[in-house]
């Protein structure tokens, strides 16, 4: 019961720490978006803060990479495809 104990306290605090890391690193990535000098650095930025989690990066994201979005029609699904080459569903619900 104790190990139990012991294992339970070890992976919330694990948890707490993975948790608050990925909100740091969101951050980062936020401010690297911002502070980017190419257009490139942008997206990557925008895009990476915008997977750690950071609710401001999605509008951030979309203006930086408005020609990737202009063909889009709301309500219609599409696939975004991100830097390491993966395609994730995407919909937009309003212009």
């Amino acid at each position: 019961m104790e190990k139990l104990i012991i294992v339970l306290l070890v992976f919330f605090y694990l948890m707490s720490r993975i948790s608050t890391w990925k909100k740091r690193a969101a951050a980062a990535f936020l401010v690297v978006g911002q502070r980017a000098i190419t257009k490139e650095e942008r997206k990557w930025g925008y895009r990476n803060a915008l997977r750690a989690g950071e609710k401001k990066a999605e509008r951030f994201y979309v203006y930086s990479a408005l020609e990737d979005f202009m063909d889009e029609k709301p309500m219609v699904p599409f696939k975004m495809k991100l830097s390491n080459g993966k395609k994730i569903p995407a919909i937009f619900i309003d212009y």
